[in-house]
């Protein structure tokens, strides 16, 4: 999927949802030669089901996409939230003048 390619997120919700609800572990290699991780869902030590695997392959996009749009947003509410306020002064000022 391309970087800025919309996700449908609400697809993205609901495969999280299909997901395991047992608890989700990384637990490091035991080898001692390298820096792994294995991942244990519900003791599944690398089998997953298949709404565990579509879960899985579809975090890689759908995690970073929903913090982008999520940081993307919170600009755009500061962004408003400023506007607001900036209303909110030039009707009291306006107000003041008319009461006047």
């Amino acid at each position: 999927m391309l970087k800025d390619q919309a996700r449908d997120l609400e697809e993205d919700l609901a495969l999280c949802e299909a997901a395991t609800p047992s608890q989700w572990s990384s637990i490091p290699c035991r080898c001692g030669e390298c820096n792994m991780q294995f991942i244990s869902v519900a003791w599944s030590e690398g089998r997953f089901e298949p709404a565990d695997a579509r879960f899985i392959t579809a975090a890689r996009e759908g995690w970073p996409y929903a913090i982008r749009r999520a940081l993307e947003l919170e600009v755009e509410n500061d962004r408003l939230r400023e506007e607001i306020s900036l209303m909110q002064e030039q009707v009291q000022q306006h107000r003041s003048l008319c009461y006047d």
